[in-house]
Parts: structure tokens; sequence; C-alpha cells
């Protein structure tokens, strides 16, 4: 798959949006399960009744997108270690560069080789959400709460253009000219600045919802931009029982969370230690990192077993306990963590005493700044664990990515980026790519 040429194609014409939409939202499980109309008339699609689920097409391509684009993560940094037999997850914690052959695969096919798409399915997704507005904003009948479904739309194609641009040493849209990260970035911040112009002024429930988790995903492009008033005054509105959860169920492998699936059903991925400890002690069959001495239920596994190459020690997560448990990716533990890095001192180690009481962990105390900056960041990675933030962390603080040999015995080519290459696909398709 293209994702420029292909993509644009697909999202080109009214029906072909409106088609994609009715297929994401049946799983995908099959298409043979969609009743899908015999014809359909332009007319038929000029249909206000139809915005809702055009946006809730875009937000399930996201969230099958973003569990793709994590779990590649997880291998490219060695926070968790390939322990299957495939090339491909050989290729991904060696950091190959064949290993940009993958990004246009699908975002969950289980038994494929490919297993995950990391750059198309988010392209997807992006391009969906912003045809989702294009849509509703044309309709010639008034559309209910339209406000809220374009500032939804906005707020995860923001999310899109952000995920991708921390994590891709250069970014193409649409067919468009190569993109530094920060230019990324830029249009991410422009999709949240529209999302809350729409929904900021929300109170209560969905709305409520979606402007917090612009606030939170506007902090997060501006930290990654060194805009740290800016992180600030955003991550400061975000209310403090905040959650947005990519929504996963056991009933297919589209909706499947697919750390648990990967790591405590296909025996396939590992927590690793390449990358910084994760495994401290055994405690009660758990192993685990400590805070003073106490478990810190934050960053646990099982094991070892044997993975299902038969070589690799399998530890596996136990953050998610089932193929349904869903997964956080905007939160105000995040914002709060990001107001603790900008602005340091007593702030952050009041932040951080916040945070460990929600797990009875004891208190942390320091004055130095040096301690408390390193504490911030140490939080940070056991708090966000398995959410997604730790690909952007190693690359935006200069954290060394792991080299030498991995747990099965792959070599990591030292000399390959740490961002994600640009999928040669990408390329061929793209004649403004250089």
């Amino acid at each position: 798959m293209r994702p420029n040429t292909k993509g644009a194609r697909r999202h080109s014409t009214a029906i072909a949006a409106w088609v994609l939409a009715l297929w994401t939202l049946a799983g995908c499980e099959s298409l043979l399960e969609v009743e899908l109309p015999g014809a359909v008339q332009a007319s038929d699609l000029n249909n206000p009744d139809l915005a809702p689920t055009l946006v809730l097409g875009a937000q399930s391509d996201f969230e099958c997108g973003f569990n793709a684009w994590m779990m590649i993560s997880t291998l490219w940094t060695s926070t968790m270690d390939q322990a299957s037999t495939l090339t491909t997850h050989g290729n991904l914690q060696g950091r190959r560069p064949a290993a940009s052959e993958y990004g246009e695969a699908t975002c969950a096919v289980d038994g494929s080789p490919l297993p995950f798409g990391y750059w198309g399915p988010l392209n997807i997704a992006r391009g969906q959400a912003e045809r989702a507005v294009e849509l509703i904003r044309g309709f010639e009948e008034p559309v209910d709460n339209m406000d809220l479904l374009i500032g939804k739309s906005l707020a995860y194609a923001g999310y899109s253009y952000q995920l991708l641009s921390e994590t891709f040493c250069e970014v193409y849209f649409d067919a468009g000219p190569r993109m530094t990260p920060e230019q990324g970035m830029e249009i991410a911040i422009a999709r949240f600045d529209e999302a809350l112009q729409l929904v900021g002024s929300a109170t209560s429930g969905e709305g409520r919802s979606i402007r917090n988790m612009a606030l939170v995903g506007r902090a997060r492009a501006n930290l990654h931009l060194g805009n740290g008033a800016q992180v600030v005054a955003d991550a400061s509105q975000v209310d403090l029982d905040f959650e947005r959860l990519i929504d996963r169920s056991g009933i297919n492998a589209f909706r499947y969370n697919q750390v648990f699936h990967r790591s405590n059903e296909d025996d396939a991925y590992s927590v690793s230690n390449l990358q910084s400890t994760y495994r401290e002690v055994e405690i009660d069959g758990y192993w685990t990192l400590t805070v003073d001495g106490v478990p810190d239920p934050r960053v646990r596994s099982t094991g070892p077993t044997l993975g299902s190459n038969l070589h690799t020690p399998l530890y596996q997560q136990q953050k998610y306990l089932s193929r349904a448990s869903p997964i956080p990716f905007s939160t105000w533990k995040e914002a709060q963590l990001m107001i603790a890095e900008v602005e340091g001192g007593q702030t952050a180690v009041g932040i951080i005493n916040t945070l460990r009481d929600y797990h009875s962990l004891p208190h942390f105390a320091s004055t130095d700044p040096a301690e408390i900056r390193e504490q911030v960041l140490e939080e940070r990675r056991r708090e966000l664990w398995l959410q997604g933030v730790r690909h952007g962390d190693m690359l935006r603080l200069n954290i060394p990515f792991p080299t030498g040999v991995t747990p099965a015995g792959q070599v990591i080519v030292e000399t390959t980026p740490w961002c994600f290459l640009t999928q040669e696909e990408e390329k061929l398709g793209n004649p403004n790519a250089s």
C-alpha cells in the first residue's frame, strides 16, 4: 500500500469515505459481514445523519493505527524484545533498514509475516479524520452536534500528525513535500487549535473529554518543540481525572489489545532490559521495579519462560490483562508530568508524590534540580510505560538506543537512525519526495 497515492484515492470521494467508515465500524472481520448497498447515489451521501458514523469510523481507524504504531516502537526501542521466529520482528528490533518496508502493512493481520503497519494505518486514520471534517462541513442540511463532531475529528487528526512527527525522521502528507518532524508537529498544533476553538467551552461529557485530549496533545507537541510556557499553559487546564482510552475488544484482531496478545498469548514480545532496567527484583512471582524497596505496580512482568522462538527468555507484561484491556493514550497524568518536566523544583516534587499516592508508593524528596529532573523522567518512564510515549521521549531527550545483540541473537545495526525510516513506497509513490 502507498499511503499517499492509494490513500488519496481512497479519500477522494464521499462514497469511498462512507464505505470505509462502515467497514471500520464492523471491525474489519470480513467484508462479507458488512451489508454494502448495491447502488449508492451521491444524493444518498448528502445526509447529515451520516456525520456521527464518519467520525466514529475515523476514531476506530486511529485506535487500530495507534495500537500498531506503538507495538512497532516497543521493538524498535527495545522496550520489548523479539521472542518470535518472525524475520520482521528481528529486523525491527535490530533496526535494519529493511524494516522500513513494513510501514504500509495493515494495523492488525494475525498470522501475517507483516504483523503491523506503523506509517500507513496512522496516515489512513489522519486522512479519514480530515475527510470527515470536509464532508460534515459540506452537508447541505444542518448537522446535530456539528462543533463536537468536527472538533473530535480534528483532535484525532492532530494526534495522528503528532505521533508520526515525533517518531519519524521526516514526514510526508498527501503526496506533499518532505517535512521535518518540527513542521509536522506545527500541523498537529494547528489541528488541536481548531478543535479547541470548537469544543474549548465544553463543561461535561464527550465535549469535555475532547477538549482535554486536544490540550494534552497540544502540550505534548509543544514539549517536543521546546515551548515550555505553552506546555504549562495547556497541561494546567487538563482535568485531574481525565483519561482518553484506545478502546479494545477480544472479538477480532482489528480490536485486540496487541500488547497483551503478542506478549501474553503469542509469546512473541518479551519485556526487555536492554533499553533500561524494567526487572529490578522478583517479588511474589512478579518481576518489578521498586521505590525505596516497595514494589512498583506500574511496571510488572512474570517469567521467565521461553518465547515462541524457544530461545528468548519470555517476561510477560502485566499492565494489560486481556485482549479487551483499553490503552490510555492521552491522560491527566501525562499532562502533570509535562508540567513537572518544564517547571522542575518543588512543583515537580509535588507532582511526583501526587502520582505516587495513586499507587501507595513512598514519597520523593529532594532540593537538587538535577536529581529532581532525573526523577521526573524516571517517573514518566514508569507511569506511561507501554502507552506510546517512550520512542518520542528517547528521541527528544537524546537517550541512547540499545547496541550490540538482542536476546534473540539479532545484531542491532548501530548506523540506522534512531527515528523511524521513511517508507520506500512513500518515496516511490510521491512525486514530491526527495
